[in-house]
């Protein structure tokens, strides 16, 4: 809360610190990555940090992830750039306010909220030029964290303490549950479970909310222990990423899909998969082995989504199939026939309660 009441008197340029410096080097692959089955486990191994690396400034702000790197956001420079997940500054486009405080992606555009003219913009990456504005939710100049779920846009602030659901079009407010503590900040959706991920500043902890009533499902620490200001989220598919205003870096968190398995059942399940060729260009064979046989009559299916979490391909399984050994082709089409364009894409594979996620790149 501190922060905002003294940001006006920072936001005159400040001098870059320098180009990112890596902190902690303890790396984890993302490649042969297993999810954790989607639920609300109480007791997932969360909360861990893997890796961080320093910010290019302080006083970040947004942040969000377009599928293979992040965009961060900077209150002081009025900018927001484009930074691959080593912390190295790839490019960066001048921010459309002051104040850039939420950021998220939808697949093609990125969406920048802005604390001090109190609209949300619709950006070309490109150039920062700006597409579109909708004006920001609440009260008291507070527009924070946003993330892209299913085609609509979700927004918080520190003032009010709400999370609005918004059509991204206009700006109407759809839905809205209130924060579940005294300071919210930070946006993410999880597309694996469905689920937003919410930072807030008075309680130092990062919450797991069911987006259709705000119910916490879980919760862990921030990095960066109490007395930091933890901002704005990311979700990549595996890691969720955070940035700390004051301190400027930018944290990879485990938050329990990495390495470890859950299951309903008092029984293991498995599924193993050899997706090849990834990368591809016209086609990728999936193959599955399934190592229980209570699987085959179990509900089965493969998907297919982008790194906005949009559904584009429920792939067809084969005719008198066996769910024990089996292989379907994929020719990089969507549900509607569609080419897709070059891109990191993630296949959910489900059966009953059991799923495992693997990460495919289509190049053209």
């Amino acid at each position: 809360m501190f922060k905002r009441l003294v940001l006006v008197a920072l936001i005159s340029l400040a001098a870059i610190i320098g180009l990112p410096e890596i902190c902690s080097a303890t790396m984890m692959t993302q490649g042969d990555l297993m999810v954790k089955t989607p639920g609300n486990s109480m007791a997932l191994d969360t909360g861990q940090v893997v890796f961080q690396f320093n910010a290019p400034n302080t006083q970040v702000d947004g942040l969000t992830w377009d599928g293979t790197n992040l965009w961060l956001s900077c209150d002081a420079l009025s900018r927001i750039w484009k930074i691959d997940t080593l912390g190295s500054v790839l490019d960066f486009i001048p921010s459309p306010g002051p104040l850039p405080t939420g950021l998220t992606w939808d697949g093609q555009y990125l969406w920048c909220a802005d604390c001090y003219t109190f609209f949300i913009y619709k950006l070309d990456p490109a150039t920062g030029s700006i597409i579109d504005s909708i004006p920001c939710p609440g009260t008291g100049n507070s527009c924070e964290g946003l993330a892209w779920m299913n085609d609509t846009l979700w927004n918080t602030n520190f003032v009010n303490n709400f999370i609005w659901e918004l059509d991204p079009a206009t700006g109407d407010v759809w839905d809205k549950f209130p924060a579940p503590n005294g300071s919210s900040t930070g946006l993410a959706w999880d597309w694996h479970d469905n689920c937003l991920w919410n930072s807030d500043q008075t309680s130092s902890l990062i919450y797991k909310l069911d987006p259709a009533t705000g119910t916490v499902i879980t919760s862990f620490a921030q990095p960066g222990g109490a007395g930091t200001y933890v901002q704005d989220l990311a979700f990549d598919g595996t890691y969720l990423w955070t940035c700390t205003y004051d301190q400027a870096i930018v944290y990879k968190i485990d938050i329990g899909y990495v390495g470890v398995e859950e299951h309903k059942s008092s029984q293991p399940m498995s599924i193993v998969l050899q997706v090849s060729p990834n990368p591809f260009t016209t086609k990728t064979d999936i193959k599955w082995t399934m190592g229980d046989e209570r699987l085959q009559t179990e509900t089965f299916s493969l998907k297919i989504y982008d790194t906005s979490g949009h559904l584009v391909k429920n792939l067809s399984l084969p005719s008198a199939y066996s769910l024990a050994s089996n292989k379907v082709s994929w020719y990089g089409f969507d549900n509607t026939g569609q080419q897709l364009p070059s891109g990191v894409y993630f296949l959910k594979v489900q059966a009953e309660d059991y799923s495992t996620t693997e990460k495919l790149l289509l190049i053209k």
